[in-house]
């Protein structure tokens, strides 16, 4: 009898074995499952922000901007620094800087600290008319064109034709500067 009761249970342990495995697998599967769909959903979280300036929708993600927002940003922060006065130099370039890449302010600081002081000690005023924007969105890339007038002390000179290359980076879900570039001009 002793014999036959030590069996039943021996046998009821291993089923309950089973079923606690099983239990252990589908739990185990779950947590894989949801933690799946926490990290992608971090990805796809939509923020909208409100640019300094802002002349369209747009809408952002923790993946990537949209085009919208990297056209209005790259033309704010380009304007920053090609709208100037002595005036304002240090205050615009200031600001500039907050959106510049951790990894790129070492070299785009010190550019901008050497241009207000050229600014402020021969007088230049300068200002930059966009006339068109074209955006990569995939390479986070902005080129934009405009007339960029320049006037040194109260003599205006030629207005010039110019293309700016801005190059952003997207880390974190956060738009930042990393450089930019003004094109040469192509030989006709």
């Amino acid at each position: 009898m002793k014999i036959q009761k030590g069996q039943t249970a021996l046998d009821l342990t291993k089923v309950m074995n089973k079923y606690l495995v099983i239990g252990f697998i589908a739990v185990s599967i779950s947590c894989i499952v949801l933690a799946i769909i926490a990290f992608k959903s971090f990805g796809y979280q939509r923020t909208t922000f409100v640019p300094p300036v802002i002349s369209q929708q747009f809408t952002l993600s923790g993946v990537a901007p949209d085009a919208s927002y990297l056209k209005q940003m790259a033309e704010y922060e380009l304007l920053l620094k090609l709208n100037v006065t002595p005036a304002n130099v240090d205050r615009n370039y200031e600001q500039l800087l907050k959106y510049v890449d951790a990894s790129s302010y070492h070299v785009i600081e010190p550019m901008l600290r050497e241009e207000a002081k050229q600014v402020k000690s021969d007088r230049i005023s300068a200002n930059f008319y966009i006339l068109s924007s074209v955006v990569a969105k995939n390479a986070l890339v902005v080129r934009i064109t405009g007339k960029f007038q320049k006037y040194v002390g109260s003599r205006a000179l030629a207005p010039e034709d110019t293309t700016y290359i801005l190059k952003f980076s997207y880390p974190n879900g956060v738009l930042t500067l990393s450089s930019f570039e003004k094109q040469l001009k192509e030989a006709k």
